[in-house]
């Protein structure tokens, strides 16, 4: 159900936006106390995290159990494990385990959904990549003034029970392109403050950095809250749940995809003159650091709004969906399909409706032949 799951992965969002806020206020807090010179600030900072993490961890792995075996699952795992498997059949294992993640992607819907999450968060790592040096060398505030902007992401929190509502209301694509709007104005915005330096430039960031978290808190919730939608499409394809698989898919391309990102900006800041231990940047080195910031992350927000003008995945072709899987399931003939039904199918997985659903006539046939 489309409304059981957002709210379930509202409250999860809640929770998470709950963490980034910690990862940024205590830092600020941190370096004021023990000053931004002291080598020892970033020991502690990061001392002060191990153990949460740790804490963390110990609850989740208190609180969490696995799926209960039957007997006969036991003794599959059992023979599994204790089974010897030479190099050829281990590497055509893991030949099949790339296979699978690959055949993710013949899902229309989730090679849109998946351009959305990359383009998207990767614009969001540039920023965050980016945006102390620009506040340091190109507005000429503190590192401490800097973590205590980037705090202020505690907005998010609330931000993201209105998102969940949003979710409901007017979809998924109509709220990227809220986050998008919201985000490329702040930046803008940014971009504006570093041309005029104001005589006050802490009031003018806190409000941007305030709108900015507002936008950034949307762009984290919406892909997590449209996944749980996602092995719904490719059900009626593969007639299979495979959840597991494209969370898989989504982390692992994550990970790449936020490694690159931090690379590809400290070449390009490099390339631009951006010396690591100087206090005082060259005038190439400060425009890199405010093109790369300004440029590069509205043009990556911009490709991803581009792919979400085409996302078709919402409430109500999400429940059209559903209820022909339903019906399929329960013996409906794919003959008698409705066209507006037929067309939704076919825009959200990408394949022809009678190459949906093979798996029943393959059953089918094997009945006949027995």
């Amino acid at each position: 159900d489309f409304n059981a799951r957002t709210k379930l992965s509202t409250a999860r969002m809640f929770f998470s936006s709950t963490g980034v806020f910690l990862a940024t206020f205590i830092p600020s807090l941190i370096i004021r106390f023990f000053g931004e010179d002291n080598s020892s600030t970033y020991f502690i900072n990061g001392i002060f995290f191990a153990i949460l993490f740790a804490v963390c961890i110990f609850i989740s792995y208190k609180v969490t159990w696995e799926h209960k075996l039957t007997p006969e699952e036991e003794a599959k795992w059992a023979a599994a494990s204790n089974e010897k498997r030479t190099f050829g059949e281990t590497m055509a294992a893991i030949g099949q385990v790339m296979k699978d993640y690959l055949s993710t992607l013949k899902i229309k819907s989730f090679r849109k959904h998946l351009a959305i999450y990359l383009l998207s968060f990767t614009g969001k790592d540039v920023f965050n990549a980016v945006f102390i040096y620009f506040c340091v060398f190109a507005l000429g505030i503190s590192d401490a003034s800097a973590s205590e902007l980037l705090s202020m992401s505690f907005i998010g929190i609330p931000i993201m029970i209105l998102a969940g509502f949003l979710m409901i209301r007017i979809g998924p694509a109509n709220l990227y392109k809220v986050a998008y709007s919201i985000m490329i104005l702040c930046i803008l915005s940014f971009y504006a403050v570093y041309l005029i330096k104001p005589d006050s430039l802490m009031l003018p960031l806190f409000i941007i950095m305030g709108f900015y978290q507002i936008g950034r808190a949307v762009l984290d919730f919406t892909p997590w809250n449209v996944f749980p939608f996602i092995p719904d499409v490719d059900e009626i394809v593969t007639g299979e749940r495979r959840a597991g698989l494209f969370a898989a898919v989504m982390t692992f391309s994550r990970k790449s995809s936020v490694a690159i990102a931090t690379f590809f900006v400290g070449v390009v800041l490099q390339a631009g003159g951006f010396v690591a231990d100087a206090t005082v940047q060259s005038t190439q080195a400060v425009n890199t650091i405010v093109y790369t910031l300004v440029f590069g992350t509205i043009f990556l927000l911009l490709c991803a709004l581009a792919v979400v003008l085409t996302f078709k995945l919402n409430k109500k072709n999400h429940a059209i969906l559903v209820n022909e899987i339903d019906r399929l399931k329960n013996g409906g003939s794919k003959q008698q399909v409705d066209p507006d039904t037929k067309k939704v199918v076919e825009d959200l997985t990408g394949y022809k409706y009678e190459d949906v659903w093979t798996h029943t006539r393959e059953v089918s046939t094997s009945a006949k032949a027995l």
